[in-house]
C-alpha cells in the first residue's frame, strides 16, 4: 500500500455485494464511477487516508448522480451544479431509492470530475457550486 495516497480505500457495490479496495489508483476509481447503473451498482465511496474526509457518488440510472462530501471541520456538502427549479429526483443510492432537488443532481462527467479533484486533494471542487447540508 502506498502511504503517501490521499485517498485510503475506495468501497463500491459489486456483484456479490460490497467491495473495499486499498490505496486505489485513479483508474480503479474513475472505473467504478463510470460502471454505476442505479441497480446492481449505486454507490461509491473514497475515505481520505487521514480518517477525516470522504465523498460518495450514487446513482447512475439515466446517467444522473449525487456527489456528497464530508469535510471534518467543515461539514456535509451536497454538489449544487444541477438545473435548479425543477421536479426532484429520485437516485438509486444504497440500495434504495432517495429523493433530491434538481440542483442536487449532475451527470457522470461533473461526478467524474468531482471525484478526480477529491481524490487528488481531499477536498471540494472549488471551480464546483456546492451546497452545505444542515445537521
Amino acid at each position: 500500500m502506498n502511504s503517501d495516497l490521499p485517498i485510503k480505500s475506495i468501497e463500491f457495490d459489486a456483484p456479490g455485494g460490497s467491495q473495499t479496495i486499498d490505496a486505489p489508483t485513479w483508474e480503479i476509481v474513475e472505473r467504478e464511477l463510470r460502471a454505476l447503473d442505479g441497480a446492481s451498482r449505486d454507490s461509491v465511496c473514497l475515505d481520505a487516508a487521514d480518517g477525516r474526509a470522504y465523498m460518495g457518488i450514487s446513482g447512475g440510472e439515466n446517467m444522473q448522480f449525487v456527489v456528497a462530501g464530508f469535510l471534518d471541520g467543515f461539514g456535509s456538502y451536497l454538489i449544487a451544479e444541477g438545473e435548479p427549479e425543477k421536479a426532484r429526483i429520485q437516485i438509486a443510492a444504497c440500495h434504495d431509492h432517495v429523493d433530491f432537488a434538481s440542483v442536487n443532481v449532475v451527470g457522470l462527467e461533473t461526478a467524474v470530475r468531482a471525484a478526480r479533484y477529491f481524490y487528488e486533494n481531499v477536498g471540494l471542487d472549488p471551480s464546483l457550486r456546492w451546497a452545505k447540508q444542515e445537521s
